[in-house]
């Protein structure tokens, strides 16, 4: 990605990236390619140190490790979207995290990694999620030569709460979960998706654009987590963005996208 908006050029001086791990080559090496790109930067070795910097400084995006000394990432996560649900995070988790891709975008994070991961895709996520919401879901208005790998239809209401009734869309700050009925084919995590659907609402009455699967449940697991997918949306047609930013706004939920 190298453009805000279909004029303007991303401005990578403009924005201000804290870097959180405990590792410090690999926390050093991730500054260095934040620099090249023209980043300010700062840096923490722990959550704790971290939490502080944001208070004092203005940071645009966080990212940050998951398993850390003293304040760990999870913790940071929390105290930072209580304090501001709109600073992004974006978050490092290892095969030993105690947090699913899932659960991470659940309490707030906008984008998860897990190590090792390629330094490409890590700048481009951060670029896109320092990005307002309105500006991205515009952005990507050009033809892409990814193919969905499925249009999503139907007439769904809208919903902020937990446990919906089904034939509803549970929307967070990036997307909504999609409920898809037992027994029908799965959403393939990674996938891009057409979005079509029908709203019965006072504040829209369609969502058409683009999507991405973060995450695909096949079966129901657990008490309340019915089958379904996370879909981050990645544009939305032009009528739909301001009354959907304008109701997301009012209600401000914390999670990025919901787990159900």
């Amino acid at each position: 990605m190298t453009e805000a908006t279909g004029t303007q050029p991303f401005q990578h001086s403009l924005y201000s990236v804290l870097v959180v791990d405990d590792d410090d080559a690999l926390r050093g090496a991730i500054v260095w390619d934040l620099k090249r790109k023209g980043y300010q930067t700062f840096e923490a070795e722990n959550g704790e140190v971290a939490f502080q910097k944001a208070q004092e400084t203005k940071i645009d995006l966080v990212l940050t490790d998951i398993r850390m000394p003293i304040c760990d990432g999870i913790q940071l996560l929390k105290r930072l979207k209580d304090r501001n649900t709109d600073l992004p995070v974006v978050m490092f988790l290892s095969g030993f995290s105690d947090l699913t891709p899932e659960e991470a975008s659940d309490q707030g994070a906008e984008a998860v990694f897990t190590k090792p991961f390629e330094r490409k895709s890590l700048l481009k996520a951060i670029e896109c999620a320092i990005l307002d919401r309105e500006t991205r879901w515009k952005k990507s208005a050009a033809p892409t030569e990814t193919l969905a790998s499925a249009t999503l239809t139907g007439h769904y209401q809208l919903s902020l709460s937990p446990h919906a009734e089904p034939q509803t869309l549970t929307f967070g700050r990036g997307g909504f979960f999609f409920p898809r009925p037992e027994g029908s084919p799965p959403l393939t995590a990674e996938s891009e998706v057409e979005l079509d659907l029908e709203i019965h609402s006072s504040v829209i009455d369609r969502i058409q654009g683009r999507g991405k699967v973060l995450w695909s449940r096949k079966i129901a697991q657990g008490e309340g987590q019915p089958s379904g997918a996370g879909i981050e949306i990645l544009r939305l047609s032009q009528e739909a963005i301001a009354p959907l930013l304008k109701w997301i706004r009012a209600t401000n939920p914390r999670a990025w996208i919901p787990r159900a």
